[in-house]
């Protein structure tokens, strides 16, 4: 599998601002209606394998049009696509706690939706 876990580049970020320069509060805020949100994990692995085209949309989906070769490769990412906005920011949250944890100033946290 390929290492393709956005988060992580996003914890290494937080973590070193915490550990190197005293960071003590974050906010994490997500943006209402993503991209991220109009399409599942499933659908976006498919579409590389169609073609190289862009994607179009029809009937609330995204569809592939090209003709190949495509790419598998893309079977192996976690799109890490949003089912659930709330739950989705209170994930993020925990992750970078969880990264965090230990410390012994434990950085303060105010999710926003």
């Amino acid at each position: 599998m390929l290492p393709t876990d956005p988060p992580d580049d996003a914890i290494r970020s937080l973590v070193n601002s915490y550990k190197l320069l005293g960071t003590t509060e974050w906010v994490v805020i997500h943006h209402t209606h993503c991209g991220m949100e109009f399409f599942t994990g499933e659908v976006i692995r498919g579409l590389p394998a169609n073609g190289r085209e862009t994607a179009a949309l029809g009937d609330a989906r995204f569809y592939g049009v090209g003709a190949g070769p495509g790419s598998a490769e893309a079977e192996y990412i976690d799109w890490q696509t949003i089912t659930n906005e709330a739950a989705s920011v209170l994930e993020d949250v925990a992750s970078i706690k969880d990264a965090s944890a230990g410390s012994a100033r434990h950085p303060g946290f105010r999710p926003y939706l």
